[in-house]
Formats: structure tokens, sequence, C-alpha cells
């Protein structure tokens, strides 16, 4: 952390924070403050909203400028990635792209494929598709 609080002026930093906390205050009394609800980038889109003002709050745009560039954590690639191989192992048959595809992203995902009701997708693609056949290996 101490190498951080060089690169960093706390400071400055501190007061910038204050800064913006009573403009977003000021905006949001005002209803001018824009919206920040794009589901998953409201940091890209708070990050656009303080690079308007990056010369009144400098330290707080270069560490947004940080978070907003630093990767996704590697947990979720060394997962999609062990999943790939497993995969891969087990299926080293010759398959399509997008079939490989879907196998990992069931893998990844495999909570929520888990909890899917098999016999309730069955009826449902037998409703909407009654002169199709469905073959079940």
């Amino acid at each position: 952390m101490r190498g951080f609080s060089l690169w960093l002026h706390i400071d400055d930093f501190n007061l910038e924070l204050r800064q913006v906390k009573r403009m977003i205050t000021r905006k949001t009394t005002d209803n001018t403050m824009p919206n920040f609800d794009s589901k998953g980038d409201e940091l890209i889109a708070f990050a656009k909203f303080v690079s308007k003002y990056d010369e009144s709050f400098y330290e707080l745009n270069r560490l947004i400028g940080i978070a907003v560039t630093s990767p996704v954590t590697s947990v979720k690639a060394e997962r999609s990635f062990s999943s790939l191989k497993v995969i891969k192992t087990h299926l080293r048959t010759t398959m399509l792209d997008d079939r490989l595809s879907d196998i990992a992203m069931l893998s990844v995902h495999s909570q929520r494929a888990n909890a899917l009701d098999l016999d309730l997708v069955v009826d449902n693609f037998a409703n909407k598709y009654p002169n199709c056949r469905i073959m079940l290996c």
C-alpha cells in the first residue's frame, strides 16, 4: 500500500472525493445527474462522466482509468480453460465449433445448467413444434 500512496496523492484524492460527492448530490438535486444504470457498464459510464472534469479530478480520473482497464480476474479464465480441457478430453471426436462452444458454456455455468428442468424444456419444445421429433441418445 505504501507504493500506491506514493503514486496516488492521498490528500488530493480525499479532497477530490469530497468534491465529487458534493457535485453528485447537487446534480441529483437539480435532476441533471446522468443515469449510470447500463447493466454491467456502470463503471465505464462513471468514468466517462468523471473524464469531463479531468482537470478538476485528476487523481480520481487516474484511479478510475486503472479500474476500467484492469483485466478481469483470472479465476473466470482459469475456470473456463479447465472446463474446456475436461470437455476436450472427454469429447475428442470431431465436432463443430458451435457445439464445442455450447458445451463449454454449459460446463462453465454448470450450476445454472443443473438447475434446468429438462422435462419442462422438452415439453415446451414439443408444444411449440408439434410436428418435430426429438431424438435423445
